[in-house]
């Protein structure tokens, strides 16, 4: 079924299209790391995951728990398993839907 995700949803993922992709609470392996340059002049870890059409861009909270499991050097990450899930996160005084990593 065609969505506006579809069209508008962007080159990363994000809790609707987590949500819309069906990867809440399935295992997924990470195929590849790299960094990247945000707009904001920030530099983030993204990864590539297998069968999975967009990247994820690591929040620091998302990235110490996987360098938690799986160690600090990201560039090792390739192979390793993570599990998406979707929770309430406060942003900038809101409550708003967001995605929280798990390592099995």
């Amino acid at each position: 079924m065609p969505s506006v995700e579809d069209i508008y949803g962007g080159n990363y993922l994000n809790s609707q299209s987590v949500v819309a992709m069906g990867l809440v609470g399935k295992v997924l392996s990470i195929r590849s790391t790299r960094t990247e340059m945000m707009r904001n002049d920030q530099t983030k870890i993204l990864l590539s995951l297998v069968d999975v059409d967009k990247d994820f861009i690591l929040n620091k909270m998302n990235a110490k728990i996987i360098a938690a499991k799986y160690g600090n050097d990201y560039t090792l990450w390739s192979g390793k398993q993570i599990v998406l899930q979707v929770v309430p996160k406060n942003f900038q005084g809101t409550i708003v839907n967001g995605i929280q990593v798990l390592c099995p």
